[in-house]
């Protein structure tokens, strides 16, 4: 294991690491597996949701309702976890022309109430636009953006920039927040790990789906204690 990780993660100075998320040979077969599994699974939840219907118009026991009720609740957050694994790992929409500043600005409006601890620094060149899954691209940029706050909960500073490079453009966001141990970059990325229970392996399912689905390419660099880096080399045709 240990030769393994020496392997797969790059040593750069004062004790930073790196990896690259280059394609993943398992994820067609995990979109298979998740794409059978939700269809099976909705069924079944859709027959027990039924059934709770009709037991809850037959009763007036407040205990019961309640259970009744809570089931529901759970039942509705399977089917949306469920509907986000398939958005994520599934095939892209329709490609259309994206303003990446517009996009990030956009988000950071967003989370606006979150950052009064958090400085922002935004560099943006020109103005890059490129072609894309717009929606998918602002999920994944929002989970990249929403882990990066999570991680400074004690302040600091969320760099993000947007520079020309040949082919197309590299994105930067950049944190100085509490990073990853060797042990948790080299399983960053992994199918189904899952860093923490703050929506992390939401954004890792996003990033692994436009691994998937698009010609792209993603390093992630980082140092426990200080921060970690993700880049971003967006071409601009495919």
């Amino acid at each position: 294991m240990e030769n393994r990780m020496r392997e797969q993660l790059v040593n750069l100075n004062e004790g930073w690491k790196e990896k690259n998320l280059g394609p993943i040979n398992d994820i067609e077969r995990l979109q298979t597996i998740i794409a059978q599994l939700s269809h099976e699974i909705n069924n079944s939840l859709t027959i027990i949701k039924g059934t709770l219907q009709l037991y809850k118009a037959e009763t007036k026991d407040q205990t019961t309702n309640a259970f009744i009720e809570l089931s529901e609740s759970n039942i509705l957050k399977i089917s949306e976890v469920l509907d986000e694994y398939n958005f994520y790992l599934g095939p892209h929409s329709k490609l259309e022309d994206i303003n990446l500043a517009g996009m990030i600005e956009e988000l950071l409006i967003e989370y606006r109430h979150q950052l009064d601890y958090v400085d922002v620094i935004t560099y943006f060149d020109r103005v890059p636009v490129v072609k894309g899954d717009f929606n998918r691209l602002r999920v994944c940029f929002s989970h990249i953006i929403r882990n990066s706050i999570e991680a400074m909960s004690a302040g600091g500073t969320l760099r993000i920039s947007v520079v020309q490079a040949t082919s197309g453009y590299k994105i930067t966001f950049e944190d100085n927040g509490c990073g990853m141990c060797e042990r948790e970059l080299y399983r960053f990325g992994k199918p189904l790990y899952y860093l923490s229970s703050k929506g992390k392996e939401r954004g890792q399912l996003s990033l692994l789906g436009f691994i998937s689905n698009y010609p792209i390419n993603i390093s992630v660099r980082s140092k426990k204690g200080s921060g970690t880096s993700i880049e971003i080399d967006y071409p601009i045709h495919y």
